[in-house]
């Protein structure tokens, strides 16, 4: 089965579990605004501050932004932003 794609500034589930060391582990995957994958990760006391952690990285890395192009764009449209 197929994964769906994470799409640009979104954040992945983030997936909680605790390794030996007996603290909480969450990791995550974030596609980044210029679509590059991160994969982000924390370790904290509890299993909300650990998730918390990754959602905070995941915010320090997007822009906010939303992308001036969609997918009904024309070239025309690409030219006159990048012009």
């Amino acid at each position: 089965m197929v994964r769906t794609q994470i799409l640009a500034g979104e954040l992945g589930n983030i997936v909680v579990d605790v390794p030996p060391s007996g603290r909480y582990r969450a990791r995550a995957s974030m596609r980044h605004d210029s679509s590059a994958v991160h994969r982000l990760s924390a370790v904290d006391d509890t299993e909300e501050r650990a998730r918390a952690d990754v959602s905070r990285q995941a915010m320090a890395l997007t822009t906010g932004g939303t992308g001036a192009l969609a997918p009904s764009s024309t070239i025309a449209d690409a030219v006159e932003l990048w012009l």
